[in-house]
């Protein structure tokens, strides 16, 4: 029975210690594809105890923009709300909310076939009714990937634009929630590609970044106004990387200013999350900080920030990741498993913070088609437990019996990994039934040498777990352990 645990593996991550993610809940039901952006713009937004989510959606024939909310945290959810309904197809939407202010941004071709423009309406009463569709950029510049933030009563709109022969950063606000827009304002001026833009605001201040090939590969470019985007700063280049740098998200907290984005510096073919900040307001930038080391593609990052804790979701194989720091990015979580379909596809998270809350939406194709899942962590923004509970260099491999024991529903695992003369150690910790059965994979990547704690929660699981003896083990390149547990209910 023992080699059958071991020799059982997959491919994921599950458990950093203070996460207390609960059951995932199916947003969309239809057999058609219903599509999240991908385009470094939020598909959810939150206020308070209301979530809001759009999406565009092919069950119509077409494609058309979907909206659909919850009123209690997520525990609930409406039912699906079309807001567009034209010929022609309506992709790409992007949310933000203020209050009982939704503000959505779109691309639509329904004045011409394959020539996208930006369109934008709202609703003022919580999503209950929204008003007309308003066109904010038109063919034949073939404008698209909009990307949206609200600062009170302030809306500020980038996208790419074809308009000067080349796809440039253009930008577009409104003063008054979106009644009347100031005339368009090109942000980039160069020969090559910019795009893949993404914008935050803090007050009257505006942060852009994109990704921009001026440099003869992809790099993150950066700018901001600091006047409600009346006047705006030259572009700063964010990376300097052998590799190409990609797919940029922004975010804003007061004077902190971080952006994360993909990266394959360290070899093509595995690009890797990177993540850097500035702490005053954009004027000087920290190093990059490589958030996670993997042996396979990361890209398509989402970015979500509260005080010191900063949020972040990404594909990867497929699946779809979360890790978060609580001390303004100098240390990171275990990373997190969220969609947990090895044989399906899950990808395009967005995420959004309420409170002490962390939300993410994501697609995934587990129900036999492309449609868009929800999972909370009500605590996932304030501290509840630890990773690492030492950094000195152990001589030993160790895995300790579980406490306490038994137990229920939480029980913690200690396990040591020595110093082997290489910079990593790749684990595996894994829970079984008695029969043999994977129950979960608490940890599956790589560590640095030191002494670590993971919880097992069974309420963190997607199944029922009984009452009864499991085995849990572990597994590195050199060492191999086995260690009982009682759950007792």
């Amino acid at each position: 029975m023992y080699t059958r645990f071991l020799t059982f593996i997959i491919f994921s991550f599950i458990a950093c210690a203070s996460a207390q993610w609960q059951q995932e809940i199916r947003l969309t039901n239809d057999p058609s594809v219903s599509y999240l952006s991908y385009n470094n713009a939020h598909c959810i937004g939150v206020d308070g105890s209301s979530i809001h989510i759009v999406w565009w959606d092919g069950r119509d024939l077409d494609r058309e923009i979907y909206y659909k909310n919850s009123f209690d945290f997520g525990q609930t959810w409406s039912e699906d709300t079309r807001l567009t309904n034209i010929v022609g197809w309506s992709e790409y939407p992007a949310i933000a909310v203020t209050g009982n202010y939704i503000h959505v941004v779109w691309q639509d071709d329904r004045d011409l076939a394959f020539h996208p423009e930006i369109y934008y309406k709202r609703s003022t009463d919580g999503g209950i009714s929204w008003e007309q569709d308003k066109k904010l950029a038109t063919d034949p510049s073939e404008p698209g990937l909009p990307s949206l933030a609200v600062a009170e009563n302030t809306i500020h709109i980038v996208w790419i634009d074809l308009r000067d022969g080349n796809t440039e950063i253009y930008y577009k606000s409104s003063l008054d929630n979106g009644v009347t827009w100031l005339p368009d304002v090109r942000l980039t001026n160069d020969i090559s590609i910019s795009e893949r833009s993404s914008i935050a605001v803090n007050n009257e201040k505006v942060f852009v970044v994109w990704q921009d090939e001026r440099d003869n590969d992809k790099e993150i470019y950066f700018k901001k106004s600091s006047d409600n985007g009346n006047t705006w700063s030259g572009d700063i280049r964010l990376t300097n990387s052998a590799g190409e740098s990609e797919t940029p998200v922004i975010a804003a907290n007061g004077e902190n200013i971080y952006v994360v984005w993909s990266d394959s510096r360290d070899g093509v073919g595995n690009a890797e999350i990177f993540f850097k900040r500035s702490s005053d307001n954009g004027l000087t930038w920290s190093e990059d900080i490589k958030v996670k080391s993997s042996p396979v593609a990361s890209n398509r990052p989402s970015l979500a920030v509260s005080s010191d804790f900063i949020h972040i979701s990404w594909n990867e194989v497929w699946e779809v990741y979360y890790t978060r720091s609580s001390d303004n990015g100098t240390n990171w979580d275990s990373s997190y498993l969220i969609s947990n379909s090895p044989s399906w596809t899950s990808e395009n998270s967005s995420i959004a913070l309420s409170d002490s809350a962390v939300h993410i939406i994501w697609m995934d194709q587990k129900s036999g088609n492309e449609d868009i899942y929800y999972i909370k962590n009500s605590t996932g923004n304030i501290i509840t437990g630890i990773n690492s509970i030492e950094n000195q260099a152990p001589s030993q491999f160790l895995l300790s019996q579980n406490y306490p024991n038994p137990f229920n529903p939480v029980t913690r695992i200690n396990y040591t990994i020595p110093a082997n003369g290489f910079d990593q150690t790749k684990v595996i910790l894994k829970v079984f039934d008695i029969l043999g059965n994977e129950i979960a994979t608490l940890v599956n990547e790589y560590k640095n040498t030191g002494s670590y704690t993971v919880e097992f929660d069974i309420n963190s699981f997607h199944k029922i777990i009984s009452s009864g003896m499991y085995f849990y083990t572990i597994e590195t390149n050199h060492n191999k352990a086995v260690k009982k547990m009682i759950l007792l209910k």
